[in-house]
């Protein structure tokens, strides 16, 4: 998710660098990435936040939190939801709540 962004303000500057677009399109395009980054930047936290936690097994909310917003298709790519299905199998499972230390 963080790559994606990166890659869209990366894309964004190239295309305004180019001078073939017309000049009330600039707002709009500003406007995209703008709200790409207010809506996408809070989620990426999340998902680091959430595999963080992951890994080592602190926090078993966080965990089930990136999980749940993992399991949306509209919060990422489509290929990637059922690996946040398969998460929140896990970290809803009985053995989850014996190895978190929370």
């Amino acid at each position: 998710m963080l790559i994606g962004l990166a890659l869209n303000i990366i894309g964004t500057v190239i295309l305004m660098m180019t001078n073939d677009i017309p000049a009330d399109a600039v707002p709009y395009i500003i406007g995209r990435v703008v709200g790409g980054l207010a809506i996408s930047g809070p989620i990426a936290v999340v998902y680091l936040m959430g595999g963080s936690a992951m890994i080592r097994r602190t926090s078993l909310g966080a965990a089930k939190t990136a999980a749940i917003v993992g399991c949306i298709p509209c919060f990422n790519c489509v290929i990637l939801t059922p690996i946040g299905i398969w998460a929140a199998i896990l970290v809803f499972s009985d053995a989850a709540r014996r190895d978190f230390s929370d």
